[in-house]
């Protein structure tokens, strides 16, 4: 039977999610380790947090992609 188009892996999304949403949380919280007020040092925690975030995507994005490639090129012919 060949995959469907919507045919998702079967690794939990989950483990994935929570450094995303950490990630996220402390870029917009209003509270930092070290505070905007203080310049450039206050900025790049934010700067930092944000590519961690940005790297995290790209890395579920491409795993994903990967294993959904994977799958399809195991489907059996028919």
């Amino acid at each position: 039977m060949p995959a469907s188009p919507t045919h998702r892996s079967t690794r939990p999304l989950l483990p994935h999610l929570i450094p995303l949403l950490i990630y996220l949380l402390y870029i917009v919280w209003p509270v930092d380790l070290v505070p905007d007020l203080i310049p450039i040092a206050g900025w790049f925690d934010d700067a930092a947090a944000a590519m961690l975030f940005l790297s995290e995507v790209t890395k579920l994005m491409q795993t994903r992609r990967w294993a959904e490639t994977r799958s399809d090129d195991q489907a059996p012919p028919g």
